[in-house]
């Protein structure tokens, strides 16, 4: 796993921790940074949140940014998925979501 994909992973478990105290803690459609596994900055209008971040010296990769109020995303499922064979073969099935 590289840097980054367990920055990103830490980013995401800290914003499923996160995701109740945000939802009850600020207004619905305000922005909240969170970055190191806790939340570091928030604000109503997106640029003025990039701004505080960018005072803070954290880079626009290095945080992840929800709205307060949003719903949580699913998993996406997109019809016609590719499945891996135990040949090690793609397969593709635009009949079912799982491949065939």
């Amino acid at each position: 796993m590289t840097r980054e994909e367990a920055q990103a992973c830490a980013h995401m478990a800290a914003f499923y921790a996160q995701k109740p105290t945000i939802d009850a803690g600020y207004p619905p459609g305000q922005f909240v940074a969170i970055a190191g596994g806790k939340i570091v900055a928030d604000d109503v209008d997106f640029k003025k949140l990039q701004e505080k971040l960018d005072a803070l010296g954290i880079g626009r990769m290095e945080a992840l940014i929800d709205r307060a109020g949003d719903p949580i995303p699913g998993q996406a499922a997109f019809p016609g998925m590719t499945a891996i064979a135990a040949a090690g073969r793609g397969l593709w099935s635009f009949d079912s979501r799982i491949g065939a």
